[in-house]
């Protein structure tokens, strides 16, 4: 857990809750702005994740080759030999501009395409292309493959006609948060560390020493604190719950604050987890949130389109990808990434492709394997969680929160993804002529993940003109600010231009919408030091 200092010499004291994208990328411009306008700034990121990164996750598996058996540690020699299969099981891609169109994102992550962290993907676009329903290949230069559109997240676009790069990290996905915050001075991370509570401490104008609490209603405290500069002070709360524990161990077992849960305190926040906002049955709630912003978690609750039946953002998507593993050669297929006609599924892309990929292992009983992550439609994905809630009511009436279960996982979403792509592989082959070892492909490995927030959903209608002062919340464009508390709400949901309406990509949403909060932050500051 962190520590809880109070002696520090900086000018504010900010907390990031989420280590994806944007609370990264405000980690970054923060620290930027700060050392070039004379500004102190001491950052602190807590995520509840394995490591950082969110949704630019990986997996790692090595795969017994005589019984299946699974581990994530590198098995020793004599124990027989093993595949090796890595996946880069959320965001598939940053596309980066030549040009000025995308600047945050070449701010951000010029460095490190620079340092060779990040590395092309798809280069010459031979590889890339469409899976039509009848399994014919259209490859992406192809007048064909332009008439069936942009594909997933507008990978299909010719690097001819628009200034995007396509890249990918050379590490995993995962290693381009982790790279951004080590080279961000003097940054604070804190991994498998859920921030729960929020508290509004009583703030005197005059310096004191130390705070120190007193008992407080759940609505506010009263513990009392130093002068802050921005006005407001808040205590955050948390454990170390991460995102695979069971729900029994992730409830919240009461709303009593102890010393051993205090996170630190702290003059600004940035949320860049919209499930913040969802009821205290969900284990990401910000406990005290709605309490002490009543018309703001209203107002965000609109924004995303909360359901109450399903208990859901009708607003954000949700997705599953397939993680599978063949022996190595067994998909012999003329693309490494294709888009694809279907119900069920709509991009899958070959991981022994991508930068990361070990080509060969220095321990000769390790093995390389043949690994595809499929990305599911929204359509399929809506149709699994009718099914498989992400929260139901207990006897007693109470809604709990359902983890993903390796169970469920590994049959009904992967079983159906699985068969599609087998079957659309099979097509292809048979149009390209390709000749098969097998008349079945053996599948070694197969497990889906569930995103429940993958990426805010293209609206159907249009969305009605944001109000830019409504209750508590004034809506910036890039960013949502909590008015007169220190708080912005940074991430792609946030940003309020969609793939469809201004070809903006959701990492570059998300980046925009971290640098947006940082500066907003750091404006308050420069105004009340004036």
């Amino acid at each position: 857990m962190a520590s809880n200092p109070h002696t520090s010499e900086a000018n504010i004291k900010v907390a990031i809750i989420g280590g994806g994208l944007a609370g990264t990328a405000a980690a970054s411009r923060l620290n930027i702005l700060a050392s070039s306008s004379g500004q102190s700034v001491e950052t602190h990121i807590f995520d509840w994740g394995w490591h950082p990164g969110g949704r630019m996750a990986h997996r790692s598996v090595y795969v017994a080759q005589a019984d299946g058996s699974e581990r994530f540690q590198a098995p020793p020699e004599g124990s027989g030999d093993w595949w090796l299969l890595d996946f880069d099981h959320g965001s598939q891609f940053i596309r980066i501009g030549r040009q000025n169109d995308t600047p945050a994102t070449a701010k951000l992550l010029g460095p490190l395409v620079d340092s060779k962290h990040l590395c092309h993907w798809l280069d010459g676009g031979s590889r890339l292309g469409w899976l039509s329903s009848s399994g014919a290949f259209v490859p992406q230069e192809s007048p064909d493959a332009r008439q069936l559109g942009e594909g997933f997240f507008g990978i299909m676009k010719s690097p001819k006609s628009h200034s995007h790069e396509i890249f990918a990290s050379t590490t995993g996905m995962v290693g381009v948060c982790a790279v951004v915050q080590s080279m961000t001075k003097g940054l604070k991370v804190y991994q498998r560390c859920r921030v729960l509570g929020l508290r509004e401490l009583k703030v005197h104008k005059s310096t004191a020493e130390q705070s120190k609490l007193a008992p407080a209603p759940t609505n506010s405290s009263t513990a009392e604190v130093s002068n802050s500069r921005l006005g407001r002070k808040w205590r955050l709360l948390g454990d170390r719950g991460h995102h695979e524990m069971s729900s029994d161990m992730l409830k919240v077992k009461g709303r009593e604050e102890k010393d051993e849960d205090v996170l630190g305190d702290f003059d600004a926040l940035i949320l860049t987890e919209h499930m913040a906002w969802l009821p205290e049955w969900h284990p990401c709630c910000l406990h005290g949130l709605k309490d002490i912003f009543p018309k703001a978690s209203a107002w965000v609750r609109e924004r995303l389109g909360y359901n109450h039946q399903n208990r859901r953002f009708a607003n954000i998507a949700s997705l599953f990808t397939l993680m599978v593993g063949f022996p190595e050669d067994e998909i012999d297929v003329p693309f490494d990434a294709v888009c694809i006609e279907s119900n069920t599924i709509q991009f899958a892309a070959c991981q022994s492709s991508r930068p990361y990929a070990k080509k060969n292992d220095s321990k000769s009983h390790i093995h390389p394997a043949d690994c595809w992550v499929v990305v599911s439609t929204e359509k399929f994905a809506e149709k699994c969680l009718e099914q498989e809630t992400m929260s139901r009511k207990d006897s007693s009436g109470k809604i709990r929160y359902c983890p993903q279960e390796e169970k469920y996982l590994r049959s009904d979403p992967a079983d159906i993804m699985l068969d599609e792509f087998l079957r659309l592989i099979s097509r292809v082959r048979r149009t390209e002529g390709v000749k098969t070892k097998n008349s079945e492909s053996k599948v070694i490995y197969k497990r889906c993940q569930r995103w429940g927030a993958a990426y805010p959903s293209t609206p159907t209608t249009k969305r009605k003109p944001t109000s830019k002062a409504d209750g508590n919340i004034t809506d910036h464009g890039m960013c949502w600010e909590i008015g007169n508390a220190g708080i912005v709400c940074v991430g792609d949901y946030a940003e309020d231009h969609s793939v469809g309406s201004r070809g903006r990509s959701m990492i570059e949403a998300a980046i925009a919408s971290g640098f947006g909060g940082a500066e907003k932050i750091l404006a308050w500051q420069i105004k009340s030091a004036a």
